[in-house]
């Protein structure tokens, strides 16, 4: 999750999804009331000189508990 600080827009917070050479592709988080699951917005292309700042936040609950197992628990038994 990162929360971004725009230059002459609105401020969005979201999830990367892709970054190259001119900026960065954000899926937007829309705020939802509490208790609800947080819906996900249209993919946002942030150019680099509109950024004015950007923060990191670590999300642990939103992990897929079966991507993990796969990726990191090292070569599987049937290796």
């Amino acid at each position: 999750m990162v929360k971004v600080n725009v230059i002459q827009g609105e401020n969005l917070t979201g999830r990367i999804q892709s970054v190259d050479d001119d900026g960065v592709t954000l899926v937007p988080e829309q705020e939802v009331k509490k208790g609800m699951k947080p819906k996900q917005g249209e993919p946002v292309k942030i150019p680099f000189d509109r950024i004015r700042q950007g923060k990191v936040e670590i999300e642990f609950s939103h992990l897929n508990e079966a991507v993990l197992e796969d990726e990191y628990n090292g070569p599987s038994e049937e290796a």
